[in-house]
């Protein structure tokens, strides 16, 4: 999200996220049905993440009407998504902070989606202006 958006490296990069996205997501599901009883939850947080990340892949290779805020706030949320999954799981915010595993997964997962829905909305934000994204020479890019 960060690296310049040229029309041969992005795009190139967009494709290797979402081969690694559908891996993860599909781990993930794997890992919850594995176990069932203590990791239900990995199983919607990857299916939510695996749907934001195909509306905005999908809208960034399709182009059509109002495509660029689809395409950033789609990845933008399965990257939230990925990275609430990384801190709520196993080896993620409780190994760190042991006294969180006696709260219910609802208020360890309630700041997380905060967070990330203000930064999703704050991005949205953003793009609607055409503050971002900027190409190299600093002006905005077109598509």
């Amino acid at each position: 999200m960060w690296i310049s958006k040229e029309p041969r490296f992005h795009p190139r990069l967009g494709d290797c996220y979402f081969v690694a996205i559908s891996v993860a997501c599909t781990s993930a599901g794997l890992i919850a049905i594995s176990d069932w009883s203590r990791l239900w939850y990995f199983l919607l947080v990857a299916v939510g993440t695996y749907a934001f990340a195909v509306v905005g892949y999908v809208a960034g290779k399709r182009r059509k009407g109002g495509w660029l805020l689809i395409h950033v706030v789609g990845l933008t949320s399965s990257y939230c998504g990925l990275a609430m999954g990384f801190l709520v799981g196993r080896f993620g915010i409780v190994q760190i902070l042991p006294s969180l595993a006696r709260f219910p997964l609802f208020v360890r997962l309630a700041p997380l989606m905060f967070i990330s829905t203000c930064l999703v909305a704050w991005t949205g934000v953003r793009v609607f202006r055409g503050r971002i994204p900027k190409s190299r020479k600093g002006g905005r890019t077109t598509g």
